[in-house]
């Protein structure tokens, strides 16, 4: 029995491209450039599947020509690259991969803040602008949560906590 055939349309994982190896036949674009909206309706001849990703776009006038696609696995959130409803006329299925990016979000989110928070992009520019000469105890001083609530002498407090916390545990 002859295997399912799918067009990778650009450079992905490579543990991804083995997987699907295993199963089906797999025609990789594995660049980063991808491919032109005529060479993926090229190539995608004959193909069951077409695994895409966002800068693949794929409107009516290109869902038209996908004759046997049955699939379109879009690897991104969302599907704005895609006639969803042109595809599904054709009896083509698109998928794409909700959440994926749900925890990266979050680390940066949580970046931005404590960078804001410890003043890190004001500290690189003032570091590369060749000003920085010696440390200083308040040079670049960071504000810490106790600090905003109760004033600066909360520092002495929180250091004095820390320090007592680590040694009654221990």
């Amino acid at each position: 029995m002859s295997k399912a055939k799918v067009l990778i349309t650009k450079r992905v994982y490579p543990e991804a491209v083995a997987l699907l190896q295993e199963k089906f036949e797999v025609d990789y674009e594995g660049t980063d450039a991808g491919l032109t909206t005529a060479q993926l309706v090229e190539r995608a001849r004959g193909c069951q599947a077409v695994v895409s990703q966002l800068t693949d776009k794929l409107g009516a006038e290109v869902t038209a020509q996908l004759e046997g696609v049955k699939i379109i696995a879009n690897v991104a959130v969302g599907y704005d690259n895609i006639d969803v409803p042109a595809a599904t006329a054709r009896g083509i299925l698109v998928t794409n991969t909700p959440g994926v990016l749900t925890e990266t979000t979050a680390d940066f989110a949580f970046s931005l803040l404590m960078s804001a928070a410890r003043r890190i992009p004001e500290a690189h520019a003032f570091v590369h602008s060749g000003e920085w000469k010696t440390w200083l105890i308040d040079l670049w001083p960071a504000r810490t949560s106790l600090e905003r609530r109760w004033g600066s002498s909360a520092w002495a407090g929180s250091a004095w906590l820390w320090r007592g916390g680590r040694a009654a545990s221990a």
